[in-house]
């Protein structure tokens, strides 16, 4: 009897066992699958991310290719037939009778060819090529605050590091979209280009005094070109992109990446 009583409980004891081991293994290889399913699906999630930011990157640089050829054109091309036109009329006006007329044609030529080389540089910008980022930034800021239109203030961090092209042009195109909205659009007396680094956290603030906009407006409607134009480079950049602005109180745009590069550039 004894012995029948301690078969049964070893009976239980083993089925008891199996059953648990079976449990755990079952449970232990569910966990292990939905895991790999979990980092299957951030691989791809990854993948079609990068294939994304790729898209965008091609996308901006057969843009950045036609802009440069447009610009090219202008000025090897028109530039200086404007500028032989010009010589031509001047050589008309010394002996023409009415030499007023001519003035006025000239003074008009020589706006037009100031507008072009304008328009040549914004399309392709050879001091950003030629000098880099900080160069062209404060080019940028000279330019505008020439015009006595607006203020600008530029201030870059001593300790930026040396950037890929591509960054340097995403940022320069982004601060030379924001300049261009606010001038067109914010009736702003001033602007501000903030440029810093804080532990290879790379900041770009933009900020202007202007009229701002009305942000519920703005998300219950399609975006203007300038706001999609830097919000698509600064996906390009794999950046943050927020934007705010008030009415009254200006707007407001912070753009943060971090940058791969450990090598700080010469002062």
């Amino acid at each position: 009897m004894e012995s029948t009583t301690d078969f049964n409980a070893a009976f239980i004891w083993i089925v008891s066992t199996l059953f648990l081991l079976i449990c755990s293994s079952s449970i232990l290889f569910i966990l292990m699958f939905n895991k790999k399913v979990l980092r299957k699906n951030k691989e791809i999630q990854k993948l079609e991310e990068k294939r994304k930011i790729d898209l965008v990157n091609n996308t901006l640089e057969i843009q950045e290719m036609e802009r440069k050829k447009l610009g090219a054109n202008l000025h090897d091309d028109i530039g200086p037939m404007l500028s032989t036109i010009k010589m031509q009329i001047n050589q008309l006006g010394v002996n023409a009778s009415n030499d007023e007329k001519y003035t006025k044609l000239g003074q008009y030529l020589d706006k037009t060819i100031q507008d072009l080389r304008g328009i040549s540089k914004n399309l392709f910008p050879s001091i950003l090529q030629e000098f880099g980022l900080v160069e062209a930034l404060k080019d940028l800021k000279d330019q505008l605050n020439s015009t006595n239109v607006i203020n600008v203030a530029l201030n870059i961090s001593k300790t930026l590091p040396v950037f890929d092209k591509n960054i340097e042009l995403s940022i320069y195109r982004i601060c030379q979209e924001f300049l261009n909205n606010t001038i067109k659009h914010a009736n702003a007396k001033n602007l501000s280009i903030l440029l810093s680094n804080e532990d290879n956290e790379i900041n770009l603030c933009l900020s202007d005094d202007g009229v701002g906009i009305d942000m519920e407006k703005l998300k219950s409607r399609k975006k203007g070109i300038g706001l999609k134009s830097m919000e698509l480079r600064a996906k390009a950049m794999n950046a943050s992109f927020d934007f705010t602005s008030k009415l009254g109180g200006g707007s407001k745009l912070l753009i943060t990446f971090n940058n791969e590069s450990n090598e700080v550039r010469n002062p």
